[in-house]
């Protein structure tokens, strides 16, 4: 591994669930082992400029307790490198999951988002809503992929 890849703790991703050089859960599952803070969102409703719907496909971010090269990562997941990059803000992304800053997108409710810990501080608006747990929504969004 060379010295002067990309370390760091927080990272963020894209995954197509119709990928054919990966299984998306397999991935997702690896994704939630690594990370003990993650979260990921299907984004099946987002258009283009044009708009016509995008391809169907997941964001994710996760935060670990050490930093890591971009590239181990990327060969644990058994996925590209340019399929995963820095998170410069770990709150940013989280809210960027819902579009919460973005009117002009597609909104996207916050219990759609599946996560390994409660992500309601990131949006002060609704302080009830604790979004999902990796066990009950993240079961929901697999079939939903399977589809």
């Amino acid at each position: 591994m060379a010295k002067d890849g990309i370390k760091d703790r927080k990272f963020q991703g894209i995954l197509y669930p119709d990928s054919e050089s990966y299984r998306c859960d397999d991935v997702l599952n690896v994704l939630k082992s690594t990370f003990p803070e993650f979260a990921y969102i299907l984004h099946d409703k987002d258009t283009d400029e044009n708009g016509e719907l995008k391809k169907p496909h997941i964001h994710w971010v996760g935060r670990l307790k050490a930093a890591r090269y971009l590239a181990a990562l990327a060969d644990d997941l058994g996925i590209a490198e340019n399929m995963i990059e820095r998170c410069r803000s770990f709150d940013a992304f989280i809210r960027y999951l819902i579009h919460a800053d973005d009117p002009d997108k597609f909104q996207y409710p916050l219990e759609a988002v599946v996560s390994t810990f409660p992500i309601n501080k990131f949006f002060r608006d609704d302080e009830e809503t604790t979004g999902g747990t990796a066990g009950g929504l993240y079961h929901r969004c697999s079939m939903q992929l399977d589809e």
